[in-house]
């Protein structure tokens, strides 16, 4: 979680100054959590890796807008609802309904854009699916992930529909089964070693960040799974 420093209260002559100070400590704050999720993921002490899983939803709840103090959120929700529903309503319900409904993914797409990922202009094309199309595609994406099926065939059902691409798909195959970990832009950087800027949330680098996070849940002990692993890296 990278929180901004407040707004300064200084003079508007001042007004470029204070921002590009800003952007200087969001920058150096951002290095810095780089480098203890980086620290984080070369650590094999089992303990070090509960410590920072644990502090998941209290991460989540302290998250903040760049001001630094108001609660993060985005017109579409607040993060830590949207979090909660991600984290821990979605898995509950997903294996009874054995599809997403419209309503559902629209709530996943919203607590990826601008919390759990970059915001970007694809929730009204998301939103412009048909209930029945959405349904009908998670169904099938969900049963090819329940049987194991190759990944590109699990991708391919879900992103059929309008607005999804592999990320988004990632949401949703986590929470319905967590041997899939989401897409993250934190730990595409960090074991990926992907930039910053200009990440390919392909179906290449969804395969690798699977098999490298199953792994690490492998070599930290049978309770832990790869859904586990991408949480505690962004906490």
């Amino acid at each position: 979680m990278i929180r901004r420093p407040p707004r300064s209260t200084l003079s508007s002559s001042s007004a470029a100054s204070d921002v590009y100070k800003r952007q200087v400590s969001t920058q150096s704050t951002g290095d810095i959590l780089t480098h203890l999720m980086s620290q984080l993921w070369k650590d094999a002490n089992a303990g070090v890796w509960k410590a920072a899983l644990d502090r998941y939803p209290a991460v989540v709840a302290a998250a903040t807008k760049s001001d630094g103090v108001t609660p993060r959120a985005t017109k579409f929700g607040a993060f830590k609802e949207l979090d909660q529903f991600w984290r821990e309503a979605l898995p509950k319900a997903l294996p009874k309904q054995q599809n997403v409904s419209h309503a559902q993914l629209l709530k996943v797409e919203a607590w990826k854009l601008g919390n759990r990922g970059k915001m970007r202009p694809l929730y009204e094309m998301v939103k412009s699916n048909a209930p029945s199309a959405v349904e009908a595609a998670s169904k099938e994406a969900l049963k090819l992930v329940g049987s194991g099926a190759a990944l590109k065939e699990c991708c391919d059902a879900m992103c059929q529909l309008r607005g999804i691409g592999v990320a988004t798909a990632s949401a949703l195959f986590a929470a319905f089964d967590p041997v899939y970990p989401f897409m993250s832009d934190e730990a595409m950087e960090v074991v990926l070693g992907a930039p910053v800027h200009g990440k390919k949330y392909s179906l290449e680098a969804y395969e690798e960040l699977c098999g490298l996070l199953g792994e690490k849940a492998h070599a930290l002990g049978a309770e832990w799974t790869a859904r586990d692993v991408e949480l505690a890296l962004y906490s």
